[in-house]
């Protein structure tokens, strides 16, 4: 390329990038902006209100939905929110107790009721939650007690009326409400608790009985700005206006009860997770290195026929089933994990025919995060087997051939010995994938502890838990297996390039 096409072309990109950093800069300067860290039983009518406010104040408002507890924490953290709405006291009173909130500026607008959401077949036969123990009665979608207060309200629910190690063995964590509440529509779970204001977002579902309110403390929604936002006066007057009639009028549509403000001070603080790591990690890593390790063997014969069709037999269309096989390379792992549970759930064409035949679930269990490891990690290994099988002099195929050797035999005593370095290289290199796996094992296997809970999923929830010494053993934990895994791999890469 000439010099002068080079120095233009460098011009225009440089161009480009300062006209994008002075439009970012602009944007930023030229908008008032709020951000809030809200509850995610409140996505319904707090998107509403958002709207409502940036139309009256000429404010843009920013949201972020998550578990009550696991935004606080990233609030801790120094998250940028301006503006935090919690589920229930204990988040809010740990931020009280950071510095981060000044208790004379929470109000608490909202309440809520917990109930057992199920299927219209499945929620006549609930009436109780001595009903959820019945042989009938599968898996139970909890929120993660430690993540969000509508998990804690459930445990502490289960725990009075003396059945929460009884039903143990059914729960499965989710991360939020709203994610127990998609984990019954999806099928993957049986019944779940949720708030009485979710059902209005599964049409499908039915509440089969509302806990007794006797059980567990008052359900109360607190709003605060937060100490030290870039934009006080608007987080402020944000704060006032979500707590404002004109604010409470919105969520009674959606079905909030009132609250009262202050909240009630008798409410005891949260329990402490129960899932808490004693020692070394023995468990967690066994299911890390159980998935690697099974996800790893099923993509082995599937990249191995890949291989061979493309680099070796030539058929017609190998471009399309090179391109197909790298596709979960370029899509986003939760999408993948959506398209698994699809697959796979209870509703799905394979889940059924495994229900059916064998009577097991796939869904929430280590099959299921092996599975998403392999899909997801499976490009990598069909990259390396194809390129080390085109390595494969192919006049020493043909002088097999020519010798009466048959293609598979040709395959398994001249191909494979020869191009063997470079599949075990390939292969380690999607165990190594396989071990970092996070987002599709989550949708697909969920973070049951003890069971499907790996590596990566432990790290994001000791993150969002603030336990930071054990954050910390298993990412020096993470990080030795995926050193000792590379090292593997390039040796076996540099061995084989020296041959």
């Amino acid at each position: 390329m000439p010099k002068s096409r080079i120095r233009k072309t460098m011009f225009a990109l440089a161009a480009a990038l300062s006209l994008s950093f002075a439009a970012f800069a602009c944007a930023g300067d030229g908008d008032s902006r709020v951000a809030v860290f809200a509850a995610a039983s409140l996505e319904g009518p707090l998107s509403e209100l958002a709207e409502r406010y940036e139309t009256e104040r000429g404010v843009r408002v920013s949201v972020s939905f998550g578990g009550s507890h696991a935004l606080a924490r990233q609030v801790a953290l120094g998250a940028p929110a301006d503006v935090f709405f919690s589920a229930g006291a204990p988040p809010m009173r740990s931020l009280i107790g950071e510095g981060l909130v000044n208790p004379e500026d929470v109000s608490s607008p909202l309440s809520n009721e917990l109930v057992v959401v199920a299927s219209p077949a499945l929620a006549p036969s609930l009436t109780s939650l001595e009903s959820l123990a019945a042989p009938g009665v599968g898996a139970i979608a909890m929120p993660d007690p430690a993540l969000a207060p509508a998990g804690w309200y459930a445990a502490r629910a289960l725990a009075s009326a003396g059945l929460r190690e009884a039903l143990r063995p059914k729960t499965v964590e989710t991360p939020n409400v709203r994610a127990a509440l998609a984990a019954v529509s999806a099928g993957v779970a049986d019944a779940g608790f949720v708030y009485r204001t979710d059902i209005r977002t599964a049409p499908e579902l039915r509440a089969a009985f509302a806990v007794p309110p006797t059980l567990h403390p008052s359900i109360r929604y607190q709003v605060a700005p937060i100490i030290g936002s870039p934009n006080p006066a608007a987080a402020r007057d944000l704060a006032d206006f979500l707590a404002s009639p004109e604010a409470a009028a919105v969520f009674a549509a959606h079905g909030f009860g009132a609250g009262d403000s202050p909240a009630s001070e008798t409410e005891p603080p949260p329990p402490s997770p129960t899932s808490a790591l004693g020692g070394f990690p023995f468990r967690t890593l066994a299911i890390t290195l159980q998935v690697a390790v099974v996800a790893t063997l099923m993509n082995i014969p599937l990249a191995l026929a890949l291989g061979w069709l493309v680099a070796k037999k030539r058929v017609r269309g190998r471009f399309f089933l090179d391109a197909l096989a790298s596709l979960p390379l370029a899509l986003p792992p939760v999408a993948i994990g959506y398209a698994l549970l699809l697959a796979v759930g209870p509703n799905g064409p394979i889940g059924r025919v495994a229900e059916e035949l064998f009577g097991a679930r796939i869904v929430l269990t280590w099959f299921a995060a092996a599975l998403a490891a392999a899909v997801v990690s499976f490009p990598l290994v069909a990259r390396a087997f194809i390129t080390a099988m085109e390595g494969v002099d192919e006049r020493i195929e043909r002088s097999a051939r020519s010798l009466g050797a048959g293609p598979m035999r040709v395959f398994f005593t001249i191909t494979l010995p020869i191009a063997r370095r470079g599949i075990l290289a390939g292969a380690l290199l999607g165990f190594v994938r396989a071990l970092s796996e996070f987002g599709a094992t989550i949708v697909v296997a969920g973070n049951v502890r003890g069971e499907t809970q790996t590596l990566p999923l432990a790290i994001y929830e000791n993150i969002q838990l603030g336990r930071d010494s054990q954050t910390l053993v298993l990412v020096a934990l993470s990080v030795a297996l995926a050193a000792v895994s590379v090292a593997v791999h390039n040796w076996l890469m540099a061995k084989g390039e020296r041959r």
